[in-house]
C-alpha cells in the first residue's frame, strides 16, 4: 500500500535533484551604465522600425502567399529582433 507514495516521493526527489545540478550559476547583475546603453540602443532600433512602418503606408506591403501555406503561420514566422 505504501509502494506508490514512496516511489512517487523518490521520483520527485531525483527529478528535483537532477534539475538543480544543471542550473547555471546566477550571472552578475547588469550595471546602470550597461542598462542605459542597452536602453539607448533599443530606443534607436524602435525609432528606425517605426520610421520604416510609417514609410510603408497605413496598410503596409501585401504579403506574398503561396497556395500550400495560405492561412498557416509556421513556428519560424515569429517576430524576433537580433542585435
Amino acid at each position: 500500500a505504501l509502494a506508490c507514495p514512496v516511489g512517487m516521493g523518490a521520483m520527485m526527489w531525483f527529478m528535483a535533484r537532477g534539475s538543480r545540478s544543471r542550473d547555471a550559476p546566477a550571472s552578475r547583475p547588469a550595471t546602470l551604465d550597461e542598462l542605459r546603453q542597452e536602453h539607448g540602443g533599443l530606443g534607436t532600433q524602435i525609432e528606425s522600425l517605426e520610421d520604416l512602418h510609417d514609410d510603408e503606408g497605413p496598410s503596409g506591403p501585401e504579403p506574398a502567399v503561396s497556395g500550400a501555406s495560405a492561412g498557416v503561420i509556421g513556428a519560424d514566422a515569429r517576430d524576433t529582433v537580433r542585435q
